[in-house]
């Protein structure tokens, strides 16, 4: 493999790690307390997870590196649940996933929520392109690339969603590896778009 190749390999390969990070507790009760109050129809959720490689993957963000997973969250009935993907660190395999929010806060070390500054109408859209992804059951992109969608990593997913709700690349993405185009989470939860409703670290 040549040297160029190979250094583009190991690179995504501990990216891979990083997102698979957030794995291997017990989710919350389902009965538990959220320290926010929603109410709306979708938000934005991101998180540092856990695990050891979270920090690997929180570097790559274009500014803030503070966040290593990101979803959306949405209500179903009276209960919030979470579109994101990650892949197994063990089998580098992954769907879109349709997660209990509090399962999702559990594999977090801190986690925040912004609200969408659009209207209704474009919040439900966001979820429903969102469920488009989850119900063709799209794998992990193992090769981080943006320019299909027959393959996701989270914060493409995320960005994705957004845009194919807005019919235009209001979320751009902010960063160049290894010669490719890269959503950093911060591309996203630092837009105009998104305003901070709940901050673990505060």
């Amino acid at each position: 493999m040549p040297k160029s190749k190979e250094t583009v390999f190991i690179f995504f390969f501990f990216i891979l790690l990083a997102t698979a990070s957030c794995t291997g507790k017990d989710s919350m009760p389902e009965q538990q307390v959220l320290p926010v109050e929603l109410n709306d129809n979708a938000y934005l959720i991101v998180r540092l997870g856990d695990g050891y490689f979270s920090n690997i993957f929180r570097r790559v963000s274009s500014e803030e590196k503070r966040f290593s997973h990101s979803g959306i969250i949405h209500r179903v009935g009276e209960h919030y649940k979470v579109y994101h993907i990650e892949a197994n660190e063990l089998t580098g395999k992954g769907i879109v996933r349709d997660e209990l929010l509090e399962s999702f806060i559990n594999h977090s070390k801190e986690w925040a929520i912004y609200t969408i500054n659009a209207p209704d109408s474009i919040k439900v859209e966001i979820v429903r392109q969102a469920s488009i992804f989850y119900e063709s059951k799209i794998p992990f992109d193992l090769d981080f690339e943006l320019t299909s969608d027959d393959k996701l990593y989270c914060s493409e997913l995320v960005a994705k969603s957004i845009n194919n709700a807005y019919g235009e690349e209001l979320i751009t993405p902010g960063r160049h590896i290894a010669g490719r185009l890269f959503f950093g989470l911060d591309d996203i939860y630092m837009h105009r778009l998104f305003h901070c409703i709940y901050d673990s670290r505060d």
